[in-house]
C-alpha cells in the first residue's frame, strides 16, 4: 500500500463537541488503517510535545549560562582532583607498559613456581661458592642471537662462513665489549660467539684436529667429524637447521646461528635490575646500530638478529609512538562532529566531555575501587570511548536537531522531548556496553579483570557526561551563538552563488514531497484540528467507502496566520508553525516561536523547511528500499550468505600454540624469533621446558595480596616435616630416582622426556642416584646408601682432615648433608668442581644452623647445615615458546598424577613434594582461562543483551530481532580471527572480551527508535526509526571506524589486532544492523501491541481476573447445589440456574 495521502476528498461534517472541548471531524476513508493510523499518530506526537518539561530541562532553558558552567565545572573539577593528587605524590596513574598481569594466583602452578624460584632467598642460605667474580657468568636474557638464512641454499659455503665471521668479529670488537661487558672465559679473555665458526678457528682442535681450518677449505670434513664425534655432537646440532644434510662427502644446512654471550654480574651494578638498565642502554647505542647496518647490507644471506634487551627497548618506545595514534582519532572525530554539527562550540566540548570521562572513570577506578594497574589495555578504552563516545553525542544532537522541525509551545518543551527520545537510547546502549565489559570483572586475571571494569566505568561517565553536561552544550549554543557565523561564512554568503541560490531554494521550495492538493495552512490545520470545513483529504479505496471519527484539540489562529493549539484556554504568546506531518511521505516543516513564555528566555528562529540530505535518504529513499517485496529478500540473501561464510570461517578457531605476538610478523625481531622456534632442530643447548619435583617449602601464601597489585610474590613457607636424611626418606627417593631413570621409551616419550643426543640416556637429575654412584666409588668402607646418624660420624671419622665429629650428637637430624658436600665439593674443599656440581648445586639447598662447622682445610667452606631442599630436574623436549594449552596441559596432568601418586607413597617428611615450571605450567593454565573466558563473555553478554533490549525496546520481538542481529556481527567478527590467520591466543581472547559490548550499540539505537514511532504499522514505523537514527547510527560508525583506521599504521601487532577487531566489530554491526535488523523489522516487525510487554502484562493480568471470577462463581454454584441436597444424602433433581 502507498504510504501517499490521496487527493479528491472533503470531511463529510466538522462539528465541536463542547462536552470534551474537542472537535469531531467526520470523513470518508478507506478500508485501510493506514491513514488513520497516520492521523493518531498526529495526535500522539502532539500530545507528546506539550507533556510538562522535565525539571532539568526548565532550569538549563531558564538559566542556560549558569547551567552550563556549573556542568563544565564538573569535568574541570575532575582534572583538578586529578592533578592535586598526582602533585601530592599520590600514584593515580601506576602505569606498567612493560608487564601484562595474567597471574592467579587462587591455582597451585603460580605459588608453586614462586616457592622454587626464589628458593635461595633467605638469611640463613649457604652457597657452597664464593661470590662469582664480574662478568664470570652468563645473563641469558641479554644475549644476542644472529640467524643466517641461506634464503633456500646452503649456509655452509666458504664465502658464507667467511661473511658470518667478519659480521660476529665487528660485534665483538665494540668498543667496551672486550672491557666491560663480555662473558669473561678466563680472568683476561672473553668467551668467544658460541657459532659455527668455532669448530674452524682452532677452539676444539684439541678434541681433534680438523678443527683447525681458518680458511673454510675443508669444510665437510669438518663439519662431518662436529656431527660424530660425541663431544661435539650435542653441541653442533644448535647450528642445523631442520633441512640439513651432513655426511662425509657434503655438508648442507638452509639456515644456522650464533650467539654472542654477555657477562653478568658487572661492576657497579648489584640487582638484577639495574643490570639489565645499563646493559639495555649499551646495546641500543653501542650494538644496535651495527646490527641494523647489517640487516640493511648483508647481500650474501637474510640476516636477523634478536636480543630481549633490543627486544624490550624497542617494543617500549614504539609502544609510546603507537599510542600517538590515538592523537590522529581524537582530530578525525573531531573533524567529523565538526562536519555533523557545524558548530566548533559543540564539537570542542563534545571532544571534552570524551576526553574527561577517561579521567573521571581513573578517579573511581583508582582512588574508590582501588586499583594498582593501568597498562596498554587501559590506554587502548580511549580508543573504545572516542567510538561510543561520539555516538552518543551523535544521538542527541541528531534527536534535538530533528525537533526543529516539530512545534514546541516552548524551548523547555523542545528540549525535554529529545531528552526524553535520547536519554532512554543512550542508557541501554551504555548499559548493554558496560555490562558486557563488566562481565570481564569476574575473570581472575587482572589484566583482563581491570580492564573490564575501567570500560565499563568509562562508559558509565561518559553517559553521565552526555546527559548532564551536553545538553547545557547545545542549549546555550542555541540560545547565544548559533545565529553567529564567522566571517568567512558571511563573505561566502554574500559573494557565493551557489551557496546564496541553494539556501533560497533551500526555504522557498521545501521538500518537494508534500501533495500537491494540500496547502501549508491546509495540513497545519489537520495536524493542530482546525479543519474549518475545506477539502482536505480524498480517502478512497476500490468504491469502499467509510467514516472515520477523528477527534483533536480545539485551535485557534494567531496574528502571524500560523494556528495552535490553545493550552489550558490561554495564549502562552507563541505563533507556532506547521507540525510534523506524519502522514506525508517527507515530513518536513518549519518551525517558528515568536514570544517568550514560561520555560523560554527567548524567540525561536525560524528553520529551514527541509531535513538534511541524509535524514531525507535514509527516511524514504533507504527505508524504501529495504520494505520492498524484492529487494528485501535480496538483502536477506546477502546478509544470510555473508553469514553463512563467516560461520565457515569461524569454524575453523584453533588455540594458539605459540607465545605472545607484540611485534608484526615482518618484524627483524618476529623473523628472528620464528627461526628460532620453527628453523632448527632441537639440541642440548636448546633451551626447552624443564620439569622440578621439589621438596622443602611448600607453595607460597598468596593471601595478602591486593586484588589489583600487578606483582604479588607473596610469602614463603616451609615444610616443617621435611628431612630428606631419614633412612626412609633416603630410600624413598633411591626409589623414585630408579623407577624415573628405568621408564620405557613409551612412558618417556608420552611424558615428553628428553634424551642426551650422544648417550641415549635420559636427562634426568636425580640427586640420589649420581650421590649413591660416588659414594660405592669411595675407597675404603662401604659408604654406599642408606646413612643414619652413627654411619654419618663414622665417615666424618674416616675424613679427619676435613671435619671434627667432635662437635656433633645425635640430635643433628640432617646428616645426610654431610656425604652430600663431601660429594659435591669434589672430594677436596678447594673449588675445584666435578660435572655433578653443576649439575646439583642448584637442586640441593642448605641453611646454616646450629652445628654448622668451617672445614678444617679451608675455612670458607662449611658442613653441618640443614638441607632446606632438595629437587629433581626433569629436561623435557617440549619448546616453550611454540607450546600451547592444547598440547600441554595433558602433559602437565600427566606430570601431576604421577607426581601425586608418588608421594601417596612416600614417608611422612617427604609427602608435601609437588611438581612445577618455571612460569609454563601457570602459563598454560593463563592461556587457556583467557579462550574460555572470551567464550563465556560472550555467552554472557548475550544472555544479559536479551532482557536489556526487552526491556529496553518494551517488546519482545523487538529485543529478540536486536539481539539475533547483535549475535550474527558476533560470529563474523570470529570468523574474522581464522581469516587473518591469527588463533585463539593471548591477544585475541583479550580483544574479544570487547566484542559483545560493541556490537549492541547500533541495533538498540535503532531498535529504541522503532519503539518510539507513534505510528502501529511497521512500515511507517521503519521509516520513523531510520528518521530519527539512522544518521546518528551511520555517523557513530563512521567516527569509530576511523578511529580504528589510525591503529592500522601501529607497529606492535598489539595495537594492529585491536585495530582489526574494532574495524570488524563496527564494521559488522553496522552492517547487520542497518542491513538484516532494518530488514527484518520492515517484514515481521511489531505492529500494534504486538509483543508489547505492557499490553502482554495486561492480557496476563486480565485472565488471572477471569480465572479467579470463575472461580468464584463456580464456589456459587456448589452453594447454591447445596441447599437442594436432603440430608439423608439422597440426591434430589433440580434445575439449577446458570450464575455464570
Amino acid at each position: 500500500m502507498s504510504d501517499k495521502i490521496s487527493t479528491g476528498m472533503s470531511p463529510n461534517r466538522v462539528q465541536p463537541d463542547t462536552s470534551t472541548g474537542r472537535t469531531l471531524i467526520e470523513m470518508d476513508s478507506p478500508a485501510s488503517t493506514v491513514d488513520l493510523d497516520h492521523m493518531q499518530a498526529l495526535e500522539r506526537q502532539r500530545r507528546r510535545r506539550e507533556r510538562e518539561p522535565l525539571l532539568y530541562c526548565k532550569l538549563v532553558t531558564k538559566y542556560p549560562v549558569r547551567a552550563f558552567l556549573m556542568a563544565l565545572g564538573g569535568h574541570i573539577l575532575m582534572v583538578v582532583i586529578s592533578a592535586g593528587l598526582v602533585a601530592s605524590g599520590y600514584d593515580l596513574l601506576p602505569v606498567d607498559f612493560e608487564n601484562l598481569p595474567l597471574e592467579i594466583n587462587d591455582q597451585p602452578w603460580r605459588p608453586r613456581d614462586l616457592a622454587w624460584h626464589y628458593r635461595d632467598e633467605f638469611d640463613a642460605y649457604y652457597s657452597r661458592t664464593p661470590s662469582a667474580n664480574f662478568r664470570e657468568n652468563n645473563y641469558a636474557r641479554a644475549d644476542i642471537f644472529l640467524f643466517y638464512d641461506g634464503m633456500g641454499s646452503n649456509v655452509f659455503t666458504q664465502e658464507r662462513l667467511q661473511k658470518i665471521e667478519s659480521i660476529e668479529n665487528e660485534l665483538t670488537a665494540v668498543a667496551k665489549y672486550q672491557s666491560t661487558y663480555c662473558q669473561l672465559e678466563s680472568v683476561v679473555s672473553c668467551e668467544k660467539p658460541l657459532s659455527i665458526i668455532r669448530f674452524f678457528d682452532g677452539s676444539y682442535s684439541s678434541i681433534n684436529a680438523v678443527f683447525n681450518d681458518s680458511n673454510y677449505n675443508n669444510i665437510n670434513a669438518v663439519l662431518y667429524e662436529a656431527s660424530t664425534n660425541n663431544l661435539t655432537a650435542g653441541l653442533f646440532r644448535f647450528f642445523l637447521g631442520k633441512d640439513n644434510e651432513i655426511t662425509a662427502s657434503k655438508a648442507y644446512s638452509g639456515i644456522t646461528r650464533s650467539m654472542v654471550q654477555l657477562g653478568y654480574p658487572l661492576n657497579g651494578y648489584d640487582t638484577e635490575e639495574e643490570y639489565e638498565a645499563h646493559i639495555r642502554d649499551w646495546q641500543v647505542v653501542d650494538m644496535k646500530p651495527i646490527l641494523v647496518r647489517t640487516r640493511t647490507d648483508c647481500k650474501e644471506m637474510d640476516f636477523s638478529y634478536l636480543s630481549q634487551m633490543l627486544w624490550l627497548e624497542d617494543v617500549f618506545n614504539q609502544a609510546m609512538k603507537d599510542v600517538l595514534c590515538a592523537v590522529g582519532s581524537i582530530c578525525f572525530i573531531f573533524i567529523l562532529i565538526l562536519v555533523h554539527t557545524r558548530s566548533l562550540w559543540v564539537s570542542g566540548f563534545a571532544i571534552l566531555s570524551i576526553v574527561t570521562s577517561f579521567v573521571g572513570a581513573n578517579l573511581v577506578y583508582r582512588v574508590v575501587l582501588g586499583f594498582k594497574y593501568i597498562g596498554f589495555f587501559h590506554i587502548l578504552t580511549l580508543f573504545i570511548i572516542l567510538g561510543i563516545g561520539a555516538d552518543d553525542i551523535f544521538v542527541f544532537y541528531d534527536v534535538w536537531r530533528n525537533t526543529a522541525y516539530e512545534n514546541y509551545p516552548s524551548l523547555a518543551h523542545r528540549l525535554s522531548d529529545a531528552y526524553r527520545k535520547s536519554v532512554f537510547s543512550m542508557l541501554f546502549t551504555s548499559i548493554t556496553t558496560a555490562v558486557a565489559f563488566f562481565a570481564s570483572a569476574i575473570s581472575p586475571l587482572l589484566a583482563t579483570r581491570s580492564f573490564g571494569v575501567f570500560s565499563g566505568l568509562v562508559i558509565i561517565v561518559n553517559y553521565t557526561s552526555v546527559i548532564l553536561y551536553f545538553p547545557t552544550v547545545v542549549n546555550l549554543y542555541h540560545q547565544k551563538f548559533e545565529q553567529f557565523k564567522w566571517s568567512c561564512f558571511i563573505f561566502c554568503e554574500k559573494n557565493c552563488t551557489c551557496c546564496s541560490k541553494s539556501e533560497k531554494k533551500e526555504i522557498e521550495e521545501g521538500d518537494g514531497n508534500k501533495p500537491s492538493h494540500l496547502t501549508d495552512t491546509d495540513v497545519s490545520a489537520i495536524g493542530n484540528g482546525d479543519v474549518k470545513g475545506k477539502s482536505v483529504i480524498n480517502l478512497q479505496k476500490e468504491n469502499e467507502v467509510f467514516v472515520t471519527r477523528i477527534t483533536v484539540e480545539k485551535t485557534k489562529v494567531t496574528d502571524n496566520g500560523y494556528t495552535k493549539p490553545a493550552l489550558n484556554g490561554t495564549d502562552n504568546g507563541f505563533a507556532i508553525g506547521h507540525v510534523n506531518k506524519a502522514f506525508e511521505a517527507n515530513g518536513d516543516v518549519p518551525y517558528v516561536n515568536s514570544a517568550s513564555s514560561k520555560h523560554d528566555a527567548r524567540p525561536e528562529p525560524m528553520k529551514r523547511k527541509q531535513k538534511s540530505f541524509m535524514v531525507r535518504f535514509f527516511r524514504n529513499r533507504y527505508s524504501w528500499f529495504v520494505t520492498h517485496p524484492v529487494f528485501r529478500w535480496v538483502i536477506l540473501g546477502v546478509q544470510v550468505a555473508v553469514l553463512a561464510f563467516f560461520i565457515y570461517q569461524a569454524s575453523k578457531l584453533e588455540p594458539d600454540n605459540e607465545g605472545l605476538k607484540v611485534l608484526k610478523d615482518s618484524h627483524v625481531y618476529s623473523i628472528a624469533d620464528t627461526h628460532s622456534v620453527e628453523s632448527f632442530v632441537l639440541s642440548d643447548s636448546d633451551r626447552t621446558l624443564i620439569i622440578y619435583i621439589a621438596w622443602g617449602m611448600l607453595p607460597n601464601d598468596m593471601e595478602d595480596c591486593h586484588f589489583s597489585t600487578p606483582e604479588c610474590d607473596g610469602k614463603r613457607r616451609w615444610d616443617p616435616d621435611f628431612n630428606p636424611s631419614t633412612p626412609a626418606a633416603q630410600t624413598a627417593m633411591k626409589a623414585l630416582c630408579d623407577k624415573l631413570l628405568s621408564l620405557s621409551s613409551s612412558e618417556a616419550d608420552k611424558m615428553r622426556i628428553k634424551r642426551d643426543y650422544t648417550t641415549g640416556n635420559l636427562q634426568i637429575n636425580c640427586y640420589m642416584a649420581n650421590l649413591d654412584t660416588f659414594l660405592q666409588a669411595e675407597q675404603g668402607t662401604n659408604w654406599d646408601l642408606t646413612y643414619d646418624y652413627n654411619k654419618t660420624a663414622y665417615f666424618m671419622k674416616a675424613h679427619t682432615s676435613f671435619y671434627d665429629s667432635t662437635k656433633f650428637n645425635s640430635s643433628y637430624a640432617h646428616y645426610l648433608e654431610i656425604p652430600i658436600s663431601y660429594w659435591l665439593n669434589n672430594k677436596n674443599y678447594t673449588n675445584e668442581y666435578g660435572e655433578d656440581f653443576y649439575l646439583f648445586d642448584h637442586l640441593i639447598g642448605e641453611e646454616k644452623a646450629e652445628f654448622t662447622q668451617p672445614i678444617l682445610t679451608n675455612s670458607t667452606f662449611k658442613y653441618g647445615n640443614n638441607i632446606r631442599y632438595v629437587g629433581i630436574q626433569v629436561n623435557t623436549t617440549l619448546r616453550y615458546q611454540t607450546l600451547g594449552y592444547s598440547e600441554g596441559i595433558p602433559v602437565m596432568d600427566l606430570w601431576e598424577e604421577f607426581v601425586t601418586s608418588e608421594m601417596a607413597s612416600m614417608p611422612t617428611e617427604m609427602k608435601n613434594g609437588f611438581q612445577v615450571t618455571r612460569y609454563i605450567w601457570h602459563w598454560l593454565i593463563v592461556s587457556q582461562m583467557l579462550a574460555q573466558n572470551a567464550i563465556y563473555g560472550i555467552a554472557i553478554g548475550v544472555s544479559l543483551a536479551f532482557p536489556i533490549l526487552v526491556l529496553a525496546t518494551g517488546n519482545v520481538v523487538t529485543g529478540f530481532l536486536a539481539t539475533l542481529s547483535m549475535c550474527c556481527s558476533t560470529v563474523c567478527v570470529i570468523g574474522v580471527i581464522p581469516l587473518g590467520g591469527w588463533k585463539l591466543g593471548v591477544l585475541v581472547s583479550l580483544n574479544m572480551c570487547m566484542v559483545v559490548g560493541l556490537t549492541v550499540d547500533y541495533v538498540v539505537h535503532l531498535a529504541e527508535g522503532y519503539s518510539l514511532s507513534l505510528h502501529k504499522d511497521r512500515r511507517m514505523r521503519v521509516r520513523d526509526m531510520l528518521d530519527e537514527m539512522a544518521v546518528s547510527v551511520f555517523f557513530g560508525a563512521i567516527t569509530t571506524l576511523g578511529a580504528s583506521l589510525f591503529m592500522f599504521l601501529a607497529q606492535l601487532s598489539f595495537f594492529l589486532q585491536f585495530g582489526i577487531f574494532m574495524f570488524s566489530t563496527i564494521g559488522f554491526s553496522l552492517f547487520f544492523s542497518m542491513g538484516l535488523f532494518v530488514t527484518l523489522m520492515g517484514l515481521v516487525g511489531p505492529e500494534g501491541d504486538t509483543g508489547n510487554l505492557l499490553a502482554l502484562f495486561r492480557r496476563v493480568r486480565a485472565w488471572c481476573r477471569s480465572r479467579k471470577g470463575r472461580k468464584e462463581e463456580d464456589q456459587k454454584q456448589e452453594i447454591s447445589a447445596s441447599h437442594f441436597r436432603p440430608k439423608t444424602g439422597k440426591t434430589i433433581r433440580a434445575d439449577v440456574p446458570d450464575v455464570s
